[in-house]
């Protein structure tokens, strides 16, 4: 039988990127630790060992402090690999990133495809709006789906657009509880407050546009405004 070059062989003296890594079942987890701090490797029909030279980089969307405690991870496999952490807030933090991604996305896919399309501004609004619980992979999900509903070149809003609610986040996770003392038209108030400045930021300031974003009347934008000119400033 012949030697069958791994990933790690391949990667030798370059980089090995290691995705879903919180995934991996604990055996195969000891047998990358092991890979990790002796660099030895065997290959698939090789009785011989061999050294590599590989920097791994690894992602996750779990939350590994939680999974070393229920015993699903390595404690001593997950100071080997953080060395240095990059997080990356998800989707839903940074939803004016959305449309960017979206449009990359599409371009990736236009290059196979004879049809060449574009997304409406009702379609990039409707992305922008979603709180994308599976992130990344549920936006590339979401536009290969749009692209294959679309009748045309253009991507429209709710027509070609279709979301999976079966995997939308709680809407209810981030509520505050009721207690004493608690107000409930104060928070609603501030939850308005807060959603209209957002759909502003979101329209550059364009209180049609920013309407648009909240399903409200322009009218509404600017009462807020001018509701906001009127208040008291602090001293």
């Amino acid at each position: 039988m012949k030697d069958q070059k791994g990933k790690f062989e391949v990667a030798d003296g370059g980089t090995l990127f290691l995705d879903e890594i919180g995934e991996l079942p604990l055996s195969t987890q000891a047998k990358l630790l092991l890979v990790i701090e002796s660099g030895m490797i065997d290959r698939v029909g090789s009785e011989t060992s061999r050294h590599v030279d590989v920097r791994i980089i690894a992602a996750t969307n779990r939350r590994l402090g939680e999974e070393i405690g229920a015993k699903r991870f390595r404690e001593d496999l997950f100071y080997r690999l953080n060395t240095a952490e990059v997080r990356l807030p998800p989707l839903r933090e940074r939803r004016s990133d959305v449309p960017r991604i979206a449009a990359r996305m599409l371009d990736g896919i236009n290059r196979n495809s004879r049809i060449q399309r574009q997304f409406s501004p009702e379609a990039l609004s409707r992305l922008q709006n979603y709180d994308w619980p599976g992130n990344v992979r549920d936006l590339h999900t979401v536009v290969r789906r749009a692209v294959m509903f679309s009748a045309g070149k253009t991507i429209l809003g709710s027509e070609d657009i279709q979301f999976d609610d079966t995997l939308r986040l709680d809407s209810h996770a981030h509520l505050p509880e009721p207690h004493e003392g608690f107000d409930l038209k104060r928070y609603q108030a501030e939850v308005r407050s807060r959603l209209i400045k957002k759909a502003l930021e979101m329209a550059c300031n364009n209180q049609t546009q920013a309407a648009r974003l909240l399903a409200i009347s322009p009218q509404a934008i600017s009462n807020f405004l001018n509701e906001q000119s009127d208040e008291p400033s602090a001293s």
